[in-house]
């Protein structure tokens, strides 16, 4: 009698360990399938927004997302981060590339203006290529709570990834200039920020080829346009161009301001308004 428990009990044992091992294999199938993926970290801050992932379900083109590191040596936030994209997008494909022992992989993406450093993320499709910074990629996103505590609840690297894919899968590339006439503030940082945006900025002048560009911007000049440059200001605007001004307080530019006025916007060293000026906007004498 003692035998047969005994016996029975390993039986037991066996089946609960054959469940056990069906189970696993079982959610490796389903993760092999549709990439299941369960964000375990505190917050949930590895997870997709639902824009992203709403987005992602949009995407019908071809789109690589290279992780260029070294062997042993790949960030897991960034891994889990980039695995979630695939998981999510029925044409995101991820691959790690190790620099040290494919480095001719990297001759294709370097310029004589960009340099690829360890850690960086190239994503790609049959359209374009374009690269998200390593630091950027690894800035944690922190919000406070109505508790007064601060959460960790994201990465940098969504928002990134998410307009990098958009450029290089879109029809269209966006292109905006900004002024280089008549003493302009330091553009740099801004353009900076539209490049991260995945925006091309390039320095202009309004006597050469404007035409082509989405946007110009006049960043805090200090002398007014001329008259010739004010008739090739209005047929940019007639033909569907886009015009930026910010204004530099104490500095009159009538030719320019006119041309703002002729669309609503009327500009002084006090206020900013927008159609009817009884409606301001006062800000410190900045526009």
């Amino acid at each position: 009698m003692k035998i047969i428990k005994k016996f029975g009990f390993v039986i037991t044992a066996l089946m609960l360990v054959a469940i056990f091992v069906l189970f696993v294999f079982l959610i490796l199938g389903i993760s092999g399938v549709v990439h299941l993926r369960i964000d375990l970290s505190e917050n949930g801050v590895f997870s997709l927004s639902q824009t992203t992932k709403d987005f992602l379900k949009t995407v019908d083109d071809e789109v690589t997302i290279y992780y260029l590191s070294e062997e042993n040596r790949e960030s897991p936030y960034i891994q889990e981060v980039i695995t979630r994209y695939k998981a999510y997008g029925k044409n995101i494909n991820v691959e790690t590339v190790d620099m040290i022992k494919n480095p001719m992989f990297l001759n294709k993406y370097i310029t004589s203006e960009e340099s690829i450093d360890k850690g960086s993320i190239i994503i790609e499709s049959d359209k374009r290529f374009t690269m998200v910074n390593p630091e950027a990629a690894i800035k944690i996103i922190n919000e406070s709570g109505p508790d007064g505590v601060t959460y960790a609840t994201g990465f940098e690297l969504e928002k990134q990834l998410t307009n990098a894919i958009d450029y290089v899968t879109s029809d269209k590339e966006i292109r905006v200039g900004y002024v280089s006439d008549h003493e302009p503030t330091d553009f740099s940082f801004l353009a900076e920020k539209l490049e991260d945006e995945n925006i091309l900025v390039s320095e202009v002048s309004i006597d050469e080829g404007i035409s082509e560009l989405d946007g110009m911007v006049f960043f805090g000049i200090k002398t007014d346009i001329t008259a010739d440059e004010e008739i090739k200001l209005r047929e940019y605007l007639s033909n569907g161009g886009s015009l930026c001004i910010v204004s530099n307080p104490g500095v009159e530019c009538p030719l320019l301001y006119g041309i703002a006025s002729d669309y609503g916007i009327s500009i002084n060293r006090d206020i900013l308004s927008q159609g009817d000026p009884s409606k301001v906007i006062y800000n410190e004498k900045h526009c």
